[in-house]
């Protein structure tokens, strides 16, 4: 998805947001322009050191920037201490649909990521959920990456075991003056997973492990031809 497109997706969903600005008390907090630039480029960052998070950068770069809103989240992990909050992108185009809940710590400053990502192949119309075994079964496929920033050190960890689920809900809102090719509409999607085994990498030593069950993610989902 290109860079413009992934701006675009940043001012309509700060249009269509209605909560405080900066993390607040609560469930729900609405990313400002800096924090959004700020996640995307943490992860930028650590993608241009470890080939696994770069491969996954620009779905990255949507799924922060198109979910300005976020919501914080019960995250079981080793990882480091929360809170989380979590963002979603329910994507589509030709026949493939992608699944995307990105989670990060203090969003003015992050510095730990837990993604949760899923791929459906096949239809004519999206998927409206994905679920399974870490890995790819037939036409679907479920993966997961954690990884934590110390500076310029990036520690990455590649799920290899373990389940996940997610479904999207897609409203009718349509995303305010939405150039296409295609369409945008409002979204939010729900995530269960269990992250029992994963792969050190980069400047990583040992496993992490997560696992969290939350509803209503807050999103946008993009259909393209």
């Amino acid at each position: 998805m290109k860079k413009s497109f992934a701006a675009f997706a940043l001012l309509l969903t700060l249009a269509c947001s209605d909560g405080p600005s900066g993390p607040t008390t609560g469930e729900v907090i609405t990313l400002t322009s800096a924090q959004a630039a700020s996640l995307v480029a943490r992860i930028e960052a650590a993608g241009a050191q470890d080939p696994s998070i770069a491969a996954l950068a620009d779905t990255v770069d949507v799924v922060i920037k198109a979910g300005a809103q976020a919501r914080q989240v019960d995250i079981t992990t080793d990882l480091g201490d929360g809170p989380y909050w979590a963002v979603s992108l329910h994507r589509f185009g030709g026949s493939t649909t992608t699944f995307d809940v990105i989670a990060f710590n203090e969003p003015s400053n992050p510095t730990r990521f837990i993604i949760v990502a899923g791929v459906s192949l096949g239809g004519s119309q999206p998927a409206s959920s994905v679920t399974g075994s870490i890995g790819t079964d037939g036409t679907t496929s479920r993966t997961g990456h954690m990884f934590s920033v110390s500076g310029s050190q990036v520690s990455a960890w590649h799920v290899n075991a373990g389940t996940a689920t997610l479904t999207a809900h897609p409203t009718t809102q349509a995303c305010p003056a939405f150039p296409g090719p295609g369409t945008c509409v409002s979204s939010t999607m729900d995530v269960a997973f269990n992250f029992s085994g994963s792969v050190a990498e980069g400047a990583a030593t040992g496993q992490r492990v997560a696992s969290g069950a939350v509803t209503d993610i807050p999103g946008v989902r993009l259909s393209q031809p």
